[in-house]
């Protein structure tokens, strides 16, 4: 799911500030498709995120260069 709606239900429970290898453990615990959990693979590691608007900006961001 590419909204941001999308983005905070499989970010639900997420403990700020986040990096991406905790965005991706609540992701998958929250039963993300494989694709957007790959896609937060592709996030710098040495970002942290401090709320959810962050990360949909981030990944909106991504979207704008083709990566999904």
């Amino acid at each position: 799911m590419r909204t941001a709606e999308g983005v905070r239900s499989y970010l639900e429970g997420l403990d700020y500030p986040a990096r991406p290898q905790d965005l991706i453990v609540v992701a998958q615990d929250n039963e993300a498709p494989p694709g957007f959990i790959g896609l937060l693979g592709l996030l710098p590691t040495a970002v942290e995120f401090y709320n959810p608007d962050e990360i949909v900006d981030q990944l909106e961001r991504m979207k704008g260069l083709g990566w999904y």
